[in-house]
């Protein structure tokens, strides 16, 4: 069940090093369309400090909700406590990388290296869609004898045509 746990908290532990690598390239590719940069160690620091606390409150949540497992007992418990363990522990330990390791080498290696002052070209395409999208929603509040079903096909239909 160890493996288990592994396996489970697989997405996890990814998550925090993502999100701060995402943080820190969007604040590189704003600081460089920036008239004045900062230095790009500056920049990364600021970056990984501004979603420290999300990251951590995260993680302390999803720890809070896999305890109850280790409080099992009889058979349930033998079986799960492992899994509880060792899920636990992979998350903390990814937390400790996020806040350390996750940082350094962003400083390491995005640093100094090439960095588009564009978003990827999917990025672009997803936001102009949902930009569009909220403001076709935007101009067209819901009526009080419209239900909420009715007033999604509606926008469903203004927006994708018949």
């Amino acid at each position: 069940m160890s493996l288990g746990g592994l396996a489970i908290a697989v997405g996890e532990v990814v998550d925090d090093a993502i999100v701060d690598v995402e943080n820190v390239y969007k604040r590189l590719r704003e600081n460089k369309r920036s008239p004045n940069p900062k230095a790009a160690v500056t920049i990364i620091r600021d970056a990984c400090l501004e979603v420290r606390s999300a990251v951590v409150y995260a993680t302390f949540a999803v720890i809070l909700i896999v305890l109850p497992v280790l409080s099992l007992s009889g058979i349930a418990g033998a079986l799960f406590a492992p899994l509880g363990i060792a899920y636990v522990s992979a998350v903390l330990a990814s937390l400790v990388v996020a806040l350390t390791v996750t940082p350094a080498l962003s400083a390491l290696l995005v640093a100094g290296g090439k960095l588009k002052s564009r978003e990827p070209p999917l990025m672009r395409w997803s936001k102009e869609r949902y930009r569009s999208l909220l403001q076709g929603l935007a101009h067209r509040p819901r009526g009080p004898n419209q239900s909420p079903q009715t007033q999604l096909e509606y926008h469903f239909h203004s927006v994708v045509g018949d």
